[in-house]
């Protein structure tokens, strides 16, 4: 089975509108070229875990790390631009839903994570967002890859706060759970069976994968 149409179009319409992709929006680059090819990466990693090629998704994520360039011809910032993706719509980032929210101050997928981890849906609201839980969840796995493939962060400032807990192995831990957690409630979404229950505790592995993460490796803490 494969999540609907809508979904994979939400998040494709972002690029053509432009912005950035899952934690951390640049000021003034909304629209950058840069951020653009790599929102278009991470998307096409998306759906290659959808359609179960996870070889596929790592191959890309490599080769982006390799390979995309900013305008200089300089390295991207992977980590960064593909986090960025899980920002509002309105900063540049995928939204959730084909559609932008009533509320343009949640309508992002690290709110819609939060909103996820503290109520659950009623039936109803379930049974409108199956397709739209599902590309979240493939979108976060997808970021997951680029920073597998990107390695562990070296920023000094990060070391300096915990070094005991920076080391490779809690990269790993974290950075892969992060891929596991996603792929998890996507599956459970995808399956259309998964109970609201069901899909708030996958939200809860996924949220606490994110904040043990950001403690140790987000510099922005």
């Amino acid at each position: 089975m494969v999540i609907g149409k809508n979904a994979w179009a939400a998040l494709s319409a972002v690029m053509v509108l432009g912005g950035g992709l899952l934690v951390m929006v640049r000021p003034g680059l909304a629209a950058d070229d840069d951020e653009k090819k790599a929102k278009e990466g991470v998307l096409k990693i998306a759906k290659a875990l959808e359609e179960n090629k996870k070889d596929v998704a790592t191959k890309e994520a490599g080769q982006m790390v390799k390979n995309l360039k900013d305008s200089k011809g300089e390295p991207l910032d992977l980590a960064e631009l593909a986090m960025n993706v899980m920002k509002l719509r309105e900063d540049g980032g995928f939204g959730f839903g084909a559609k932008p929210g009533k509320n343009p101050k949640t309508d992002g997928i690290e709110d819609k994570l939060k909103e996820l981890v503290d109520k659950e849906l009623t039936k109803e609201e379930l049974a409108a967002q199956y397709d739209d839980l599902a590309a979240m969840g493939y979108a976060i796995a997808a970021v997951s890859h680029v920073a597998q493939a990107k390695g562990m962060p070296t920023d000094v400032d990060v070391k300096k706060r915990d070094p005991k807990k920076f080391t490779k192995d809690e990269w790993t831990k974290w950075s892969e759970g992060l891929s596991k957690e996603g792929l998890a409630l996507a599956e459970l979404a995808k399956s259309k069976k998964a109970t609201s229950g069901e899909i708030q505790a996958a939200a809860k592995k996924l949220s606490d994968t994110c904040t043990n993460c950001h403690k140790t490796f987000d510099p922005r803490d």
